[in-house]
Formats: C-alpha cells, structure tokens, sequence
C-alpha cells in the first residue's frame, strides 16, 4: 500500500477523445420485461470509445456500452 500523499495512477494520461457510436440492431429484441410491459424492446446498442495514450508511450483503446438507460458497463 502507497503511504503519505495522495494516491496518483502509475502512468499519466495525457490523450482520451472519446468517440461515440451507436448499433442499430435489424430488428427489435424484446425480454420478459418487454412483454410485460416494464420495457421497451431493445433497438440500437449505444458505445463510446476512446484512444488512451500516457507520457511513458503506451497506448490502448477502452470502451464503455449501454444497452438501456442508466445501465452502463465499462471494458
């Protein structure tokens, strides 16, 4: 465990655009919730990528997803 000050990432990120994107899907996909009426059936995937680089020349590419409403996974 780090002691004294405050905690700081290993490597400094100086780059992120992040670039949003949305999938439709070709036709509506529906649960349980939808035929009881909870929901709406699922039509698009909404996604937003972005483009990490550090101060020590690593770089990788995250990305994050939402299938409803305040559902949000992060990869």
């Amino acid at each position: 465990m780090r002691q004294g000050g405050p905690w700081r990432p290993a490597q400094d990120v100086y780059r992120s655009p992040g670039r949003p994107a949305a999938i439709e899907q070709p036709t509506a996909v529906s649960d349980a919730k939808v035929l009881t009426g909870r929901q709406t059936a699922l039509k698009e995937v909404a996604l937003l990528f972005a483009e990490i680089d550090t101060e020590q020349g690593f770089s990788g590419l995250g990305f994050t997803y939402t299938l409803r409403t305040g559902a949000i996974c992060s990869c």
